[in-house]
């Protein structure tokens, strides 16, 4: 009998197809969400293509959305990291195995391929079967023969580098604390950031994947290699692969050495408020013993204490601001003398 909630299907598919290999399950993961990622990247760009007239920034919308939706999906098994220099990162940080970095380089390169080809696939009959003459490879991945490759590398480097700081800092718990369900928003604002900040040069794939899995389709269904990979007789497919791969490192360090370092772990604050509370504990107390009559308060001790009403008149509060009695307040009534302190 089915559980409340849930089908014959859903309970045949947790109980017979359900992956417990974390290498396995996760590497599934990482190429559904690349799959997704660049299927949205390159049909977007595509689009544009074709309909020239639509707004320069569509492209860059319809990239970011697909990012967020593939978190979304897949947010639970792997992250995901859809991303090498997101992966290598985490894994500078600690946050993933570097035994599955590998795995999750080769899922995420293959699903970036597959997600090419299906946005080619639904665009293909455009042209009448002459696809790769009406449309250019540049849909597929940025190709250009004007910014020199060391300023592609360059520009890749800084803009991963802000990524993986954000990755990092939205996921550390010590830090702003974001919520879960907000994780998505965020990171796809900041790759839209990126993409309308930096993408003259390069076009801000901001991921090997991304890059290299939709050339090497580009390849496959038509396009030259020379037209693809180097342009203009430049190592252009460099800019994308290794420029991410080395942002990665470099935000990643960043934000451990200048971040990450100096905030305090939930057990660290849990002792610190521990001693706080015992150290609290041995600390004089200035608090005298005291009663309230309608006059104000009576101190009583080896002699009787009353206060002064006489000379500065009646006060309902006989207290400087450091919590002090003040010495015109009261005085000492002792045998036939009486001793005021003015």
């Amino acid at each position: 009998m089915s559980q409340k909630g849930t089908t014959p299907f859903q309970e045949f598919a947790r109980k017979r197809m359900r992956i417990e290999n974390s290498y396995i399950k996760e590497a599934i993961s990482e190429f559904l969400a690349s799959l997704i990622v660049c299927v949205f990247a390159v049909a977007a760009v595509t689009q544009h293509i074709l309909q020239p007239g639509n707004d320069s920034m569509q492209p860059a919308l319809g990239g970011v959305l697909g990012l967020m939706i593939a978190i979304l999906v897949c947010g639970g098994i792997s992250g995901p990291h859809l991303n090498p220099a997101v992966t290598l990162g985490l894994a500078i940080a600690g946050h993933l195995s570097w035994a599955k970095v590998p795995v999750y380089f080769v899922a995420q390169i293959f699903g970036g391929f597959v997600g090419a080809g299906l946005a080619a696939a639904n665009y293909y009959w455009v042209g009448h079967g002459k696809f790769t003459e009406v449309i250019p490879a540049g849909a597929f991945a940025h190709i250009t023969t004007e910014t020199p490759v060391a300023n592609g590398i360059l520009d890749q480097t800084i803009g991963t580098a802000i990524l993986l700081m954000t990755v990092l800092a939205v996921i550390d718990k010590r830090n702003m604390e974001v919520p879960k369900h907000l994780i998505p928003l965020y990171l796809a604002l900041t790759v839209a950031a990126l993409l309308f900040c930096f993408g003259y040069n390069s076009g801000s794939p901001l991921n090997p994947a991304r890059d290299l899995g939709p050339r090497l389709m580009a390849i496959a269904i038509g396009y030259s290699v020379d037209e693809v990979f180097t342009p203009g007789g430049q190592q252009w497919w460099t800019v994308g692969f290794f420029g991410p791969l080395i942002g990665g490192a470099i935000g990643s360090v960043m934000y451990i050495v200048l971040i990450g370092a100096h905030l305090k772990d939930t057990e660290e604050e849990a002792l610190e408020k521990k001693n706080t509370q015992f150290s609290s504990q041995f600390q004089p107390q200035r608090q005298p013993s005291q009663m309230y009559q309608s006059g104000g308060p009576v101190f009583n001790g080896g002699s009787n204490m009353q206060r002064n009403q006489g000379r500065n008149g009646p006060s309902n509060y006989p207290y400087d601001m450091n919590g002090n009695m003040s010495p015109n307040q009261y005085q000492f009534r002792g045998g036939a003398n009486t001793k005021s302190y003015a």
